[in-house]
């Protein structure tokens, strides 16, 4: 579940209102991986998701709406340096992930009304992109893995993305993005 979000302490010049986005997502990475007392872990991923925004400003000079609809796909890295297992039955873990995008789908209008002037323009036709190349945030995340062989085990697992970067380089100030994910992954052990 996607959602895009501006920071409660940014003032803004409008109304954002934000429609949650489902989506879907492919990981293989590494986990467990000694380092001291911890264990780290790293992923490389490929993220579809989206969501809407509907963006509302006015002024004593006039008004204007944009209504959008995006779906982006992403490449991304995610670094745990921070993970702890609890008797082998639940893990936690904590990091970074960066992303890239590699291609976006925008749909919606933009409609603008200044000094008795009005303008309706479709997204898909004015923008030929709008959001950022890369983007960055933190997430965190609990697993319980599931033994099936001495060597594999089901790892379902949720994770929280809260994006830093802002998602948009046009049309939208300050979004940014939260992801909750539910997964279900496939571990081999290399003991």
């Amino acid at each position: 579940i996607q959602s895009f979000y501006q920071p409660q302490s940014k003032e803004t010049r409008g109304v954002y209102e934000y429609e949650p986005g489902f989506g879907a997502v492919f990981r293989i990475g590494r986990h467990r991986i000694p380092l001291g007392k911890l264990t780290f872990g790293f992923e490389l991923g490929y993220d579809m998701y989206g969501g809407g925004i509907n963006a509302s400003v006015s002024s004593p000079g006039g008004s204007s709406n944009t209504d959008a609809r995006i779906r982006k796909h992403i490449f991304s890295l995610g670094l745990y340096p921070f993970n702890i297992a609890i008797k082998d039955a639940v893990e936690l873990g904590l990091g970074v992930e960066v992303s890239a995008l590699l291609g976006e789908n925008v749909e919606g209008t933009h409609t603008s009304s200044f000094a008795g002037n009005s303008a309706h323009e479709i997204l898909e036709e004015k923008y030929d992109d709008i959001s950022e190349l890369f983007n960055f945030g933190i997430v965190g995340k609990i697993g319980f893995p599931v033994p099936i062989s001495e060597q594999w085990e089901v790892f379902p697992h949720y994770s929280y993305y809260l994006g830093l970067g802002e998602e948009f380089k046009e049309l939208f100030l300050d979004v940014k993005s939260m992801r909750h994910q539910f997964m279900v992954g496939v571990r081999w052990s290399m003991k």
